[in-house]
């Protein structure tokens, strides 16, 4: 249900039903107070079930965490499939008959507390759980609702990591038939991966409850066959070791990052501190020699870890330590947007339990952090090809692929600031002087300055006369009066579900980027017509361009706003003008709080000067001049960018040669 329909209902009708969380501004309400109160309008709807109940935990998650709300929508998925529907009171004891089952399977988990009084939205959230269960598997809905929801909710400091990811990191980790352990197994991620991996013995280690409980169902969820042995404990590992130390094959985990307050209640007698207490500011640091000291003789650990854990001052006399020991054997600097939650580009740290000054001699350094998508996402596929050759070739003596990685030797890393950042130990390389590829780029530069120079005198040149008087309309009159429409972007890009479709989209500010978005049965698609405009606002920029043929049968893509005007009454091209104007910008700046995904609102606001029909036309061929100039002078300046980037290079390639390390 669109925010404008619902703010609508609730200024037209005093019945409407009361918000039951969110803020004045934005307000959450229950679906099925909702949806009742539609059916009593005469307006029953069918969202179904599977985006009733995401619609559910989303508004059940403002009020409680997301963890512990997902927590009891798969208590409700896995326990009481088939059971009928239940109020506040009965869900609750269901619950904690629930939590309680969990607790006897994991005895780490036998310090749950009594669940709490449930609010309504819990209760909406699980009965609407009873009925998605009906038409899909527990596991693919509770994949859905992780992916979905918990990983756009995390608390600020958390992050979740990808399923590719933590696939990667139990590759280089290879358990084989475990124990496997992630010390800081948050939802159960990276435990799933290893089960997947083929690990039958798992344990995890996580310090709040909920996210334990939710690991365990998870995994129950996903019905690994054959069973996995899974143990959980709700704990803090820097403190505790509930499985004892020496006891994993592998350990590969993703730790609270730069976590300050990591040393409270933290004794410095603890056996795992081999290389020293870390400073308060180094949190990772704690955690790298804990997945230590799980590891028996000659098993591997692999952490993900910020970048600056690899250079901060502090941390530089137990990095020193660990270097001389021999125990620090790969360091990978992967892509930004490698985990939900933070922007950092991490580094994936690969350790060994076999210590000794003579093991070592050498520390694999990796980067691959240019390796993304032309959506800048991480590009995974390559990402772990470029990882596992390289680890492969470097533990079995031979030299690592050149140009990415490098096998650094120890003694250059122990410099005075034992810096452990791969891009400072590989070498610069410049790509062979290429004259004929020069030769071809002076051509095409030159070629398109010649297109560019013939459209400027081809140019109109005096300004078309108004012949009749100008009404000023904003843009939300104009779609009452039906002389625009305007259609949103479709949400956020997912996998499809089984049964679900795709379709593809194009965005606003890229002719190029096209993606795809899954679509459920039934679910309305805006598609792009002939004579559409695209638009998307972005802080105080309205991106506008017309549909290209490219672009035909189409959906708009997330944050992208079709506009389709009645061309009897205002011309498309003429409207593009307006919006690409310095009048539309100044308006959008005084009033827009849009980062993206608010354009639809945004451009309602807009305040247009609308002449005649006739008037309209003689403007727009204008304006259609304009467009094409500038696009025109945007290949020529990203053309010109080519030719100088390869020029320059090509020079200092002369100068130095390709590889320009001294």
């Amino acid at each position: 249900m669109r925010p404008t329909a619902v703010s609508n209902w609730r200024r037209r009708h005093s019945d409407f039903p009361a918000p039951v969380g969110g803020t004045e501004k934005s307000p959450r309400f229950s679906l099925d107070e909702v949806r009742e109160w539609l059916a009593g309008q005469g307006r029953a709807v069918d969202v179904g079930s599977k985006r009733a109940l995401e619609q559910a935990v989303n508004t059940a998650a403002v009020l409680a965490p997301a963890a512990e709300t997902l927590r009891n929508a798969l208590l409700a998925l896995l326990n009481h499939a088939g059971d009928d529907r239940a109020d506040e009171h009965g869900w609750r004891q269901r619950l904690q008959a629930g939590t309680e089952k969990l607790a006897k399977a994991y005895p780490g988990l036998a310090d749950a507390n009594a669940v709490p009084d449930l609010h309504a939205t819990q209760t909406t959230m699980l009965n609407a759980a009873l009925e998605a269960v009906a038409d899909r598997s527990v596991r693919d809905l509770a994949r859905d609702l992780y992916d979905e929801i918990l990983t756009r909710r995390l608390v600020k400091g958390d992050t979740a990591t990808p399923a590719r990811l933590a696939d990667l990191m139990v590759r280089l980790a290879d358990p084989g038939d475990g124990p496997f352990v992630d010390i800081a197994c948050g939802a159960g991620s990276i435990l799933m991966a290893a089960a997947r991996h083929g690990c039958r013995d798992v344990a995890g280690i996580e310090t709040t409850l909920a996210r334990a409980q939710l690991a365990a169902l998870r995994i129950s969820a996903e019905g690994f066959k054959p069973p996995v042995r899974l143990r959980l404990h709700a704990s803090n590992a820097l403190a505790t070791d509930p499985f004892g130390p020496g006891t994993a094959a592998a350990v590969a985990t993703n730790p609270p990052f730069n976590d300050r307050n990591w040393a409270q209640e933290i004794r410095e007698d603890e056996p795992w501190w081999t290389y020293g207490v870390p400073t308060g500011k180094d949190s990772e640091l704690a955690w790298v020699q804990r997945a230590l000291a799980q590891l028996r003789p000659g098993g591997t650990a692999v952490l993900a870890m910020p970048p600056g854990s690899a250079a901060s001052p502090s941390g530089r006399r137990i990095r020193r330590r660990m270097l001389s020991d021999g125990v620090l054997r790969a360091v990978f600097a992967l892509p930004r947007g490698s985990f939900h939650g933070t922007a950092l580009a991490p580094h994936l740290w690969l350790l060994t339990n076999t210590a000794g000054p003579s093991v070592a001699q050498a520390v694999l350094t990796a980067d691959f952090s240019d390796h993304t998508t032309r959506a800048q996402q991480p590009d995974w596929d390559r990402i772990a090809e470029a990882t596992l050759q390289a680890w492969t070739a470097f533990k079995n003596g031979n030299e690592p692929p050149s140009g990415e990685s490098r096998a650094t030797p120890v003694t250059t890393l122990l410099g005075d600031a034992v810096d452990l950042t791969p891009a400072r130990y590989l070498p610069l390389r410049l790509p062979a002087p290429d004259f004929r590829r020069l030769g071809r780029l002076k051509r095409e530069t030159a070629a398109k300055v010649d297109v560019l120079g013939d459209s400027l005198k081809q140019a109109p040149g005096a300004q078309p006369e108004l012949t009749g008087p100008v009404r000023w309309e904003t843009f939300e009159t104009l779609a009452q009066n039906a002389e625009i429409s305007l259609h949103r972007g479709l949400p956020a890009e997912r996998k499809p579900n089984q049964g679900e479709t795709t379709v593809r989209t194009v965005r606003a500010d890229s002719r190029n980027l096209a993606g795809e978005a899954a679509i459920e049965p039934g679910q309305h698609v805006p598609r792009i017509r002939e004579g559409d405009l695209l638009a998307a606002v972005y802080g105080e920029r309205i991106w506008v361009r017309q549909a290209t043929e490219d672009d035909l049968d189409a959906a708009p893509a997330f944050g992208t706003v079709v506009i389709r005007t009645d061309p009897r009454q205002i011309d498309p091209a003429f409207l593009a003008g307006f919006l690409a104007s310095a009048l539309a910008h100044q308006q959008l700046a005084r009033a827009s709080t849009s980062l993206g995904v608010n354009s639809y609102r945004d451009l309602l606001r807009l305040r247009v000067a609308l002449p005649s029909i006739k008037d309209q036309h003689r403007y727009a061929g204008l304006f259609t001049s304009l467009e094409a100039l500038a696009t025109e002078a945007t290949s020529l300046a990203r053309q010109t960018d080519q030719l100088t980037r390869a020029w320059r290079d090509d020079t200092w390639a002369a100068i130095v040669g390709t590889d320009a390390d001294e």
